[in-house]
Parts: C-alpha cells; structure tokens; sequence
C-alpha cells in the first residue's frame, strides 16, 4: 500500500472513530482498564456484528503515540507502522467474541495524550472501510493522581520562533493551540503547499500574535527552475508583513520512510547567499537548518568547518542552528564558546519529534519531564544562547495532542531552571533577537493544563480533523 494512501487511512482512523461507531450498533468495542496511568492495565471487549460470527478475520491494536502509530502483534510487540504498510494483527482467526489484553501494569505518565485504538474486520480494508473500530483509551495529559507543579515559573509564556503551515490547518487551530498552549507569539512561514501570502495576511490581522517570516524553502530553492525561488524571496521582502525568516536549508535528509527530500548545499551557495543578504539588510536573525547527525563523520567535520567560517565572516550578525543541529552537548558547548554570534534553538529535540521522526537522528534535550543536567547545565551557564522553537511543518503536527505535549513538557522542564533562566529561553531571548514586544500585561498565558480546562477543547481544522 503506498505510503500516503496508508497515511490518510491511519488519519481516517483517529477521525472517524469517534462519530462511527455510535451508529455502527450491530457490533460492540469497549476497553475497561485498571490502576492509574502509573501502573495500567487495559483490556478490550471485541463482540463482531452477528453477520462476522465465526467467520475467518483479523484483529488490530494500535496506539497514536504523538502522532506516530505503533501496533500489537500476537507476541506481545509493538511496531511502528512504516513503509506505509500495517504491521501484522493482533489475531488473525475465526472470530467472535474476544477479550484482549492489551497493557498489564504498565507506566504510561510519559505518554500523555496517547490514544489506543482497537478494530476488526474480515481484513484491514473491512475494517477500515465499515468503521469497525473505536478509541478505548486515551492517555491523561496530567496522569491521573499527579498534580499539576506547583512550581511553575511565575508570569512564564513562551514565543514559538519557528513553525510553518500548510493548506490543511486553519487559522482558527494555529490561535486556538497558541492560546492552550501558552505560546504569546508565533513565527510563522508558509510550508511549500500553502500559498505565502496567506501569513502575511494572517500576521495583519493578529500582529500581536503572529510574525510573518519568509519562506525560503520551495519551487526554485535547490531544485527546479530557480528564477521561481528568486522572484519568490523577492516579493515577500517587498510585501512589508514579513518580520523574519524561516529556516535556510544547507544540509537536509530525506524525510524518513522513503520521502525523498535531500537538500545539500555550501554556505556560498547564491541562493542561500541571496536569503542571507535579505536577513542581514534587516537585521533579521539567519536561520541555518544543517543535520548534522545524519553526516558522515568526515562530512559533519566539513560542515562545521564551513559554517565556523560563515560565522567568523559575519561577526555582527545572529545565528541559529534549527533542531539544534542534531547536535549533542559537547559539540554544541564548543561552537558557544568559539562563536558568540551562535544560537541554538530547541525545535525537534525533545521525545514527541524523535517519536514522529521515521527514524531521523533528532537529539532528545529531555529525560521524563526534566531537563537532562548536562543541557540544564549549560543553559543555566548560557540562558542567552537558547531560543525556543516547535517548527511545526505539516498539518497533523497542528493536533490537539502533538501540540499540547509537547508545550507540557516544556513549560515543565522549564520550569525547573532558575526563573531568569526559563524566561530567556521560553520568550526572552527571541524578543531580543527579533526586537519584539514582550508580552502585554492584559493578556493571559497559562499552561496546557490549566488553559484546557478554562478555555474548553481546541477548536478550527488542522489534518482533515476538527478535534
């Protein structure tokens, strides 16, 4: 099955099972658990619709862990869906009336927000074209019995200095997750599907909110007929909305499970000198996204060999290194060291993206819900030197569940750090680099569990979903 027709299926699963199987009455999926998210244990009922009794089927379990799907096989493993093509079932067999065990006493308090699904059919299309499926359980963002830190940074929000958005999320999702969240500010770019000027519309109409940045990336930019790339940079710095811009590819992998997006180029490359003169006319600070765990060893030697010269030939001008390089604490504490015009921002570095990176060699800056102490080190000894990102880039990253744990796990890792500290990294140090407003004192930030609950459920579209 190819990959996108497996994606819109899975997609199709998480949408539908909430409106179907109400009216699917002939059949019946339930889960009954036991215990607290500590220690769970869950099971499911499966009673098939009297028209499937004792004939030859399957049985699925999945988990939608951060937007990655993993699946039960009958030996108790879980598999990550890959290649587009469903992991075996659970049972395959005659089929009936079925108990399945699904966890026993298992810790899940570092899953908030995962949701397992179990269905049935005579085979996966069945099953997935007749609804024969449901949600039975769904991970607590705050684990029952645990209550919220009491030692959250007082007066913390954060400023998101990376994300992008594609034709499939609505305006209306962007504000509402911001809001539960406890982001203040978005910097925002066009992903290549979606139209540019959409941003800087969206950035005139909610300026306190969103910060236009210019796409680079898209029709043009190392690929195709580059005079498209070059009329495109040019008409958004002449648009007047575009406050920054968005991450310069020098050096990306593929996109994980076959999706071919291999961009290389040097740091005198035109077009990237081209984007970087645009940034340096306005002051705006240069973001330089380089993978450098996917390098070869003397391939990464090279890059951090050219970008040590990029930087010392621009000493006056502000870098970041998106997805923090992919880099580890003592390659970075080095370059902080050699290059005080060098930052890092924390975008894709955390468990929810190494979950969703088919394989991508993101770093993880987080250990449970705290900061791993050579990062809280460093960052306590350099709180100017990193900025806070998400880099949301597809639509599905725009859900509920995605977005708010990741910002759970955020605001309390964060929270931890001396408050001068927490404030830098979570808003301080992108006003400075950006020159923006700090946050005005008559609007009202609060972390995702308690925006939650005071502001109801997250409202627009985003991934063909309203919820």
């Amino acid at each position: 099955m190819p990959t996108l027709t497996a994606t819109r299926l899975i997609i199709g699963w998480l949408f539908l099972a909430l409106s179907s199987q109400a009216a699917s009455a002939d059949f019946s999926i339930t889960g009954s658990s036991s215990g607290d998210v500590s220690s769970l244990t869950l099971t499911a009922n499966v009673q098939v619709a009297p028209s499937d009794i004792g004939r030859s089927g399957v049985i699925y379990v999945a988990a939608n862990v951060a937007g990655a799907w993993v699946f039960k096989s009958a030996d108790g493993t879980w598999n990550a869906l890959t290649g587009g093509v469903f992991p075996a079932p659970y049972y395959s067999g005659a089929l009936g009336s079925h108990a399945v065990s699904i966890i026993d006493r298992l810790n899940l308090s570092n899953y908030g927000g995962a949701e397992i699904y179990v269905g049935y059919g005579l085979n996966q299309d069945d099953m997935l074209s007749n609804a024969k499926f449901a949600m039975i359980y769904r991970v607590s963002i705050t684990p029952t019995g645990v209550n919220p830190p009491s030692g959250v940074t007082p007066g913390l929000y954060f400023v998101d200095a990376h994300s992008q958005m594609d034709h499939n999320v609505d305006e209306e999702r962007v504000i509402s997750l911001m809001d539960r969240g406890g982001v203040y500010r978005t910097l925002l770019s066009a992903h290549p599907e979606r139209d540019w000027a959409d941003i800087s519309a969206f950035a005139r109409t909610l300026p306190e909110r969103i910060v236009a940045a210019v796409q680079i990336k898209g029709r043009g930019y190392l690929s195709g007929p580059s005079a498209a790339y070059f009329n495109r940079l040019a008409s958004q710095v002449a648009n007047g909305a575009f406050k920054a811009m968005a991450e310069v590819l020098v050096f990306h992998d593929d996109g994980g499970e076959g999706v071919q997006f291999i961009k290389k180029t040097d740091f005198d490359d035109p077009q990237v000198l081209a984007a970087f003169d645009e940034a340096k006319r306005r002051a705006w600070p240069f973001i330089i996204h380089v993978e450098f765990a996917a390098l070869s060893r003397e391939e990464k030697e090279s890059y951090l060999g050219k970008l040590a010269r990029f930087l010392r030939n621009n000493p006056d001008h502000p870098f970041l290194m998106i997805h923090m390089g992919q880099l580890e604490e003592p390659d970075v504490r080095p370059l902080l060291d050699a290059h005080g015009n060098l930052y890092f921002m924390t975008s894709h570095a955390d468990r929810f993206h190494q979950i969703q990176s088919s394989g991508k060699p993101f770093i993880n800056m987080i250990s449970g819900e705290s900061l791993k102490p050579e990062w809280r080190r460093l960052m306590i000894e350099r709180p100017d030197r990193f900025v806070f990102a998400i880099d949301n880039v597809f639509s599905n990253s725009w859900m509920p569940v995605t977005y708010l744990g990741i910002m759970e796990l955020w605001w309390k890792a964060l929270s931890e750090l001396p408050a001068d500290v927490a404030h830098a990294v979570a808003h301080g140090n992108a006003e400075r680099l950006w020159n923006l407003a700090p946050r005005q004192g008559n609007v009202s930030v609060m972390p995702p569990w308690i925006a939650i609950e005071q502001l109801g459920p997250v409202t627009g579209y985003s991934a063909n979903a309203r919820n």
